[in-house]
């Protein structure tokens, strides 16, 4: 979000950055997963519901790793595109 040049702010910055995420050409599923993932975080730390397996934690860091290599080779293309 911060690469096009737009920065989420306020109370509901995490959930504005999902909805910018749906706006744009991303993958879609890692979108709602991570929405999903965010839901769960804001659940447990405001309403006090349950913990996570560790089983679900792995695959949340496997997701982001995913998530993490998708961004890098946004940014590398777009640079290579400028030079």
């Amino acid at each position: 979000m911060a690469f096009r040049g737009f920065r989420a702010i306020g109370k509901e910055h995490h959930k504005n950055m999902f909805e910018f995420l749906k706006e744009t050409d991303f993958d879609k599923n890692l979108i709602d997963y991570f929405n999903k993932i965010r839901v769960k975080r804001n659940e447990f730390i405001y309403r006090d519901v349950s913990t996570i397996s560790k089983e679900e934690a792995d695959e949340i860091i496997i997701k982001a790793e995913e998530f993490v290599h998708k961004i890098k080779k946004i940014v590398t293309n777009f640079r290579r595109l400028r030079i």
